[in-house]
């Protein structure tokens, strides 16, 4: 009887940081205006306002508009954004990415600093 040998999995294409707005207190004061400028004018700056806030229902809603808007029927924009909003904070949150991980089985991965 064969025993299943586990597969370590790395994960190669993880992407973090702060939502955007958390950056502001590192800029100098006299730069800030334009860094809020900056964010605010992103494709994704509902998406970190909602982020920073924990909204997960804005989070989601967002998603869900994302999706159809790619060609998503709603009920696949709905379920992916159901699932997909918690995951999001994990973006963020390096707890809720830990647990994410975990579930996942992957017990290292490569992070880029970008998040949104």
């Amino acid at each position: 009887m064969s025993r299943e040998q586990p597969y370590l999995i790395v994960s190669a294409d993880g992407h973090a940081g702060p939502p955007q707005p958390a950056f502001a207190p590192y800029f100098d004061p006299q730069y800030r205006e334009s860094f809020a400028g900056y964010w605010q004018s992103r494709p994704m700056a509902d998406v970190a306002r909602a982020v920073e806030a924990r909204e997960l229902d804005s989070i989601s809603e967002l998603l869900a508009g994302f999706m159809t808007a790619t060609g998503a029927s709603k009920e696949q924009a709905n379920a992916f954004a159901n699932n997909a909003s918690h995951m999001t904070l994990g973006s963020f949150d390096s707890d809720i990415r830990q647990e994410m991980l975990d579930h996942e089985g992957i017990v290292a991965e490569v992070i880029f600093p970008d998040g949104f």
